[in-house]
């Protein structure tokens, strides 16, 4: 996820899931965010969720073709509307290169970072 916020106290966006991952996130929620890979993942602080309009044609022309082959198998297992089509790959695939399909995005604002609860976890770790 390349825009999701590169460090504590930055802002970011990121992008859904389908289905049910959709109600997961919703305006006015506060969660705290956690930036990584395999096993090594940075507190970025408390942020401030808001919906916004999904990724445009040039936002997702932007993508390694690794992620977007990622999202177009999670589009095809999670959207429900997709049901009964049984797309493949590359059908999915072409309807987000020609913009027909776009992923959904909450925008991430940091409004805190915890302190005591990044020392915490920081203790729990040694």
């Amino acid at each position: 996820n390349p825009w999701l916020p590169s460090g504590p106290g930055r802002h970011g966006l990121m992008q859904l899931g389908f289905g049910r991952d959709l109600e997961l996130l919703q305006d006015g929620d506060r969660q705290h965010v956690f930036v990584g890979t395999g096993s090594c993942f940075n507190y970025c602080g408390e942020y401030s969720i808001k919906r916004v309009e999904p990724l445009t044609k040039a936002e997702w022309d932007t993508l390694p073709l690794p992620l977007k082959i990622a999202y177009v198998e999670m589009t095809i297992v999670k959207d429900p509307a997709l049901a009964g089509e049984n797309p493949t790959v590359q059908d999915v695939f072409a309807r987000y290169e020609a913009g027909e399909l776009r992923l959904p995005c909450v925008q991430l604002t940091c409004v805190a970072f915890d302190m005591a609860f990044y020392e915490d976890m920081v203790a729990e770790n040694r």
